[in-house]
């Protein structure tokens, strides 16, 4: 019995014994774990740093308006490498005769577009070269000297759309000048392979191509720009349709046989036509040529643009809204029957830099604004009290339209910021420019009894408004709430 007892108590308390290791080992373990999370919160700790430094480095300060308008002023080019548009007269481009009087040594009168005994015949000319310089497939040329012009309206309505491009390109249209180089032909399975003119002369700023009423499909312009492009590991198919700075369908299958069409781009720009499906094509092609000093590239131009680029992308949303001041009120009528082609040199150089540089994903108007302005005084002529009273009149888009009623909405959202008698922050290296011109109305009355005067001027001027339209929403919301 006792021997028994004793050996319970034994197995009993080398039970305990074994409990009290697994709680000894347990809170060994519990020991252990407080040292593991110390570890992990380190590391994390770590980690949380170093993503913080990073955000950091990688943050980058938005722009300002203020960017804005001193990227404008500064830019020497502002425009596009390239550009494109039908010449019929509907849109902001110069209409170009569809009747030439086209005439070719060895050819005679060619009626466009061609028929096939035309095509034939000018391919089978004695004056009709084949280009065979590997690049040029299936297509033929004939020398300026050996082509002529009737009609005595083409040389005027070419210069008209010459001033066009120079204001397309970002250069002094009083500078900008064409000069036919040939007649290019190209019929059905001809294609132009990625290359450069090497146009020979002083002063070679680019080509023009004036492409003259045909019937064809296919044959899709392309126009490279490299410039501060980077190179990468890509496809080529894939790198030459993200470096393509403009493609052109120039009326294919459409319009093309009713109109001409034009595209431009600079001599340091490459580019490329595809394969002409159906039919043909008959082109004018142009050297262009610059009078100034130092002729523009397109390198100096990405170079120019850049800033101006760079502060329109970075702008807050609540801030693409630009006003640009033309110091000056472009009437309605002039308006209405040339659109932005009335503006001045200036002015409409700098609205197509915003074009350029803002990309499809902007919108230009042009808006007509009064400012009424009175200032009161004491008797020592002290002013006691200053007021300014604006009103948005009209909006018109690029074409000339009236669009009052559309943009209804922006009066209430433009802020025009005046400041002073009829002044308005724009230009960093004056401080204030006058903007709003010549004062169109000045009356004054007094003194009265108490020796006061009031005196009111009244201001009217046009501004280029431009604006990102994927923020608009957003814009209106920041500033109605």
């Amino acid at each position: 019995m006792n021997a028994d007892g004793a050996n319970n108590n034994a197995a009993a308390e080398e039970g305990n014994n074994g409990i009290d290791v697994g709680i000894l080992n347990g809170a060994a373990d519990q020991e252990e774990q407080p040292s593991n999370n110390n570890n992990i919160d380190d590391s994390t700790n770590a980690n949380e740093q170093q993503q913080q430094e990073e955000d950091e480095n990688s943050y980058v300060e938005p722009s300002s308006l203020y960017d804005v308008y001193s990227s404008l002023n500064y830019a020497n080019y502002t425009g596009s490498c390239c550009a494109s548009d039908k010449a019929d007269g509907t849109t902001l481009t110069p209409a170009l005769p569809t009747t030439l009087g086209l005439r070719v040594n060895g050819v005679g009168d060619l009626p466009l577009p061609l028929s096939d005994w035309h095509a034939k015949t000018l391919k089978s000319n004695r004056n009709t070269v084949k280009i065979n310089n590997g690049t040029y497939h299936k297509s033929y040329t004939v020398d300026s000297n050996r082509i002529r012009i009737k009609n005595p309206t083409w040389t005027a309505s070419l210069e008209k759309l010459v001033k066009t491009v120079a204001y397309k390109l970002g250069v002094d249209p009083s500078k900008l000048s064409a000069e036919l180089h040939s007649l290019l032909y190209m019929e059905k399975g001809s294609r132009v392979d990625r290359c450069k003119n090497t146009d020979e002369g002083a002063n070679v700023l680019g080509t023009l191509f004036v492409q003259l009423p045909s019937v064809f499909t296919g044959g899709k312009v392309s126009i490279f720009n490299n410039n501060g492009g980077e190179d990468n590991n890509e496809s080529e198919e894939e790198e030459e349709e993200e470096d393509a700075a403009g493609v052109f369908q120039l009326g294919a299958a459409g319009d093309a046989s009713f109109s001409c069409h034009f595209f431009c781009h600079y001599k340091d720009c490459e580019y490329e036509v595809a394969k002409i499906k159906s039919g043909s094509r008959v082109l004018l092609r142009y050297t262009l040529r610059y009078g100034g000093e130092k002729t523009p590239t397109s390198s100096l131009l990405h170079t120019s643009m850049s800033s101006l680029k760079w502060s329109l992308d970075m702008l807050p949303p609540a801030d693409r809204m630009l006003l640009i001041p033309m110091a000056k009120e472009y009437t309605a009528l002039s308006l209405l029957h040339q659109g932005i082609n009335a503006l001045s040199s200036h002015q409409r150089s700098r609205l197509e830099g915003i074009k350029a540089a803002a990309g499809e994903g902007w919108k230009v108007l042009i808006v007509t604004a009064e400012l009424n302005h009175s200032c009161k005084t004491n008797y020592y002529g002290e002013t006691i009290d200053n007021n300014s009273d604006l009103t948005v009149l009209q909006f018109f888009d690029e074409a000339g339209n009236d669009v009052t009623a559309e943009e209804k909405w922006l009066k209430d959202v433009v802020d025009f910021d005046p400041v002073d008698e009829g002044m308005m922050f724009a230009d960093p290296e004056d401080g204030y420019v006058e903007n709003w011109g010549s004062c169109t109305e000045h009356t004054s009355s007094g003194p009265n009894y108490y020796g006061r005067r009031t005196t009111k001027k009244k201001y009217r001027a046009s501004f280029v408004l431009g604006m990102c339209c994927c923020h608009v929403l957003l814009f209106v919301s920041s500033h109605f709430h």
